[in-house]
């Protein structure tokens, strides 16, 4: 009987491919991960770390504590650092696992062949494959756009300078954060976005709370706006044509999404289907073929790191041992680090409008930021926490706009898998002023709602006999 070379081989060293591979080789696996640049992938190089380093650093540059020419060096040195930290090859050597560099394709349904970094081929089998190849910046089919100078986030980040005039194609969670970091540094930003709001594939709620503040921030903001042309300017720069209007800028960064880095892999041999290119699978990540597996932004779904991993994870536990510890979307929360962050889980403030339209009882609790104590010692009351419930509580989910918006949603998604109502909340004693105060009078809210009319009437009778005494208003049950 023929042997394979490795229980699961892993391709590709991102977010999931890290995590695929680490937890394989955690239970018992023989395992290679094949990387075909650097570990660590979109996240660590051009993603998650870059990005959020650059809007802390851009406030800075605003408040006149760094000088905007010293920003990309620092990005760079940020990147470095996270990577010697968590993602060197050294690291999950030591796990036990190979570490490789080349280009793996399929040559069947089991087999692959690599073509290693500095030359050479190997054939390698495998019981159990673990496709995490990623995703690339997609680019439009704008006339032009080939024969100028763009940058994508692939090469932004590598830039030595930034540019004095900015377009940004593309107002998702990329272009938005890129585009107000840019603003904070002095750059003129233009962000140009053919649907109807920024975020179009995020909650309305953030779109409503977020344009204002970019706006006062300095970005120009144009929406049902697709960009029709572009083309060089002489002497350099770009102009960019929307409809009959021109837009020139020095630099035009593309952010119009993410397209799947499947090409060469040889899946039709593996016979592993695909659907616009994003590997399909299921809620284990088995692919039609039933010895590969997917995880990560390549299969399409939820294209956030904390996503891959947790799809990672179920791949890898099922390709290893078969349990089917499935990965549930539903549970995935959803932040964009903008500033106020936009942070969503479960169910959206449009999804309560569509299921009561539907006759469902969904009840909306929200809380104005202007109510935070928190929120306007700090000047950041541009934003809203927002939570859908039962009747009776049960959290459905949460759309929240306001500073650290993403902490506090991993409390909110705490108790929604612990089965916590929102009421819970209101007996919840935080320090005083904190932004988790607000998920206090969230809980506090749901409460008092429960509570009989009469009961309600003559607590606050009671508190406005008292208040001139003790110092208190019925505003304080809240």
């Amino acid at each position: 009987m023929k042997t394979t070379d490795y229980d699961v081989v892993v391709i590709g060293g991102g977010a999931a491919g890290l995590t695929a591979s680490a937890t394989a080789v955690s239970l018992g696996a023989r395992t290679l991960l094949i990387e075909a640049d650097r570990l660590g992938g979109d996240c660590t190089w051009f993603g998650c770390v870059p990005s959020k380093a650059l809007l802390a650093l851009a406030d800075l540059v605003r408040c006149g504590d760094l000088r905007r020419e010293d920003v990309p060096a620092r990005v760079q040195a940020i990147r470095e650092q996270i990577y010697k930290h968590a993602d060197t090859p050294e690291r999950f050597e030591a796990l036990g696992m190979d570490v490789t560099f080349g280009r793996a394709r399929f040559t069947g349904p089991g087999a692959i062949i690599l073509d290693a970094v500095g030359g050479g081929t190997r054939d390698i089998t495998a019981r159990r494959f673990i496709l995490c190849a990623g995703t690339r910046p997609a680019l439009p089919p704008i006339p032009g756009l080939g024969d100028v100078p763009y940058a994508t986030t692939h090469s932004f980040f590598e830039l030595d300078r930034y540019p004095d005039r900015l377009i940004i194609l593309g107002a998702g969670a990329v272009g938005v954060e890129l585009g107000q970091a840019c603003a904070r540094m002095g750059i003129d930003v233009t962000l140009v976005e053919k649907a109807d709001r920024i975020l179009p594939a995020g909650d309305a709620l953030w779109a409503t709370h977020l344009a204002p503040v970019l706006e006062r921030d300095g970005v120009r903001i144009h929406t049902r706006a697709e960009a029709t042309r572009v083309d060089q300017v002489p002497g350099g720069g770009v102009r960019v044509a929307i409809g009959s209007t021109y837009f020139e800028a020095d630099m035009l960064l593309v952010a119009a999404g993410r397209a799947p880095a499947t090409e060469g892999l040889g899946l039709q041999k593996a016979g592993v289907a695909t659907e616009n290119g994003f590997v399909t699978a299921n809620d284990v990540g088995r692919t039609t073929n039933r010895r590969v597996y997917a995880a990560g932004d390549v299969t399409g779904k939820d294209l956030f790191t904390h996503a891959a991993g947790a799809q990672a994870r179920a791949a890898a536990v099922h390709a290893v041992l078969w349990f089917p510890q499935k990965y549930d979307s539903a549970a995935i929360p959803k932040v964009v680090y903008t500033h106020p962050e936009c942070a969503s889980l479960g169910m959206s403030s449009e999804d309560a409008a569509r299921a009561r339209a539907g006759g469902q009882r969904v009840k909306t609790w929200t809380l104005p930021l202007s109510s935070l104590d928190r929120a306007v010692t700090d000047g950041h009351t541009d934003g809203v926490l927002q939570v859908e419930t039962t009747p009776g509580g049960r959290i459905l989910g949460a759309t929240l706009v306001a500073e650290r918006a993403g902490e506090l949603l991993g409390t909110i998604g705490l108790a929604m898998q612990q089965g916590i109502g929102l009421s819970a909340f209101s007996e919840l004693v935080v320090a005083y002023p904190t932004w988790t105060d607000g998920l206090r009078k969230l809980g506090t809210q749901h409460r008092l709602s429960r509570l009989p009319t009469i009961i309600l009437r003559l607590a606050a009778r009671i508190l406005r006999l008292r208040g001139p005494k003790v110092g208190i208003s019925p505003d304080d049950i809240v």
